[in-house]
């Protein structure tokens, strides 16, 4: 796929590792994805109404706010705005967990960069297509 031709979507990736945003964002940047980076999920509601990213990363583990919380927080705020839980931990539990808060993936490190580029552009595509009667 021509990235050159794509808009530019806006990924949110909130994650206390550094390392982990950075890395996400170079890939992302990549196939032309904009990454904003949140080492801590205290705004992450608040970045999300103000930015409205095509799509959200959230590690499950944040020292002092919990994933899950965040992925509460966003769904009840922004219900349409896709999060994908991230974590080191491959839990069936944590997954199902995940799901039924309204994640619309779990992605486990390290990260299938082929699989993450396919949910960014799935979530431009349908962010694009949102409102377009098109597509109904």
């Amino acid at each position: 796929m021509n990235s050159s031709a794509l808009p530019k979507y806006e990924i949110l990736v909130v994650d206390d590792e550094e390392i982990i945003c950075r890395v996400v964002k170079h890939k992302l940047n990549e196939d032309n994805f904009q990454v904003k980076m949140l080492l801590n999920g205290q705004s992450a509601c608040e970045v999300v109404q103000e930015r409205d990213p095509c799509l959200v990363l959230v590690d499950i583990n944040i020292p002092g706010h919990s994933g899950f919380d965040i992925l509460k927080e966003i769904k009840a705020s922004s219900p349409e705005t896709p999060v994908a839980m991230v974590t080191g931990l491959n839990s069936p539990n944590q997954k199902q967990m995940s799901l039924d808060l309204g994640a619309c993936d779990y992605l486990t490190k390290p990260l299938d960069w082929n699989h993450l580029r396919n949910l960014a552009y799935l979530c431009s595509f349908l962010k694009e297509t949102k409102g377009n009667k098109t597509f109904e």
